[in-house]
């Protein structure tokens, strides 16, 4: 049996500090080329602007899939490349748990993610993987359990008009039988009508000839 690909939902994560203007560090590390250059490019936006929205959803749709980003009230930057059906609140759940677990804080003396903060960031991001593995297999599911009721529905169908076949034979049958009874029923009448007839042109004949031969006996 081949098996499935798994799919990675769950593309690139950056994140970096607004006040300072820092990388603290990514997943997969600097991941691919594209990736890293367009979140870099967001983050020294947000950071050269002056408005800052904190926890504001952002989304940018991309070659590669969908750039969601946002600012915490603790001034970490957040952005994360999804593919493009993976759903938006998975993502920010994600981002939740990141800043839950202070997963930021966990910097070494580059100011960047350290060891534990690497481990920790790609078990969470292994979580959220997950979810959408999970939702494919209940998709599989659920994609059987319609196929599943289809075909229960087409068998009924099919007993059904096995049924209604049943009952046109049966209807066709008892139809034959009344014909029958009526086709022997008539046959009797139409026998009695013709032996009536008969004895009708018998006792004609005989009374025809009884009236030209008495006269000559008589004579």
């Amino acid at each position: 049996m081949e098996q499935k690909q798994e799919v990675i939902n769950i593309k690139y994560i950056f994140i970096g500090d607004i006040t300072k203007k820092l990388f603290i560090g990514d997943h997969p590390n600097r991941g691919n080329e594209q990736s890293n250059r367009d979140a870099k490019q967001i983050f020294d936006r947000l950071c050269k602007g002056s408005n800052k929205k904190y926890d504001e959803r952002n989304k940018l749709v991309g070659n590669g899939g969908n750039y969601f980003f946002t600012v915490t009230s603790h001034n970490v930057f957040y952005l994360i490349l999804a593919e493009s059906n993976y759903e938006e609140r998975y993502v920010f759940e994600l981002i939740n748990n990141l800043e839950s677990e202070n997963i930021p804080s966990l910097r070494n003396e580059n100011g960047t993610l350290s060891a534990q903060g690497l481990t920790s960031l790609e078990n969470i991001v292994q979580k959220f993987q997950k979810i959408s593995s999970i939702k494919a297999a209940m998709k599989d599911i659920e994609d059987v359990k319609m196929d599943m009721k289809k075909n229960i529905s087409k068998a009924m169908s099919n007993i059904e008009d096995v049924n209604q076949l049943d009952e046109k034979a049966l209807k066709i049958k008892d139809g034959a039988t009344l014909f029958q009874e009526n086709s022997a029923e008539l046959k009797r009448v139409t026998w009695c009508q013709n032996f009536k007839y008969t004895i009708i042109l018998v006792a004609v004949v005989v009374a025809v000839l009884l009236i030209i031969i008495l006269p000559i006996v008589i004579r």
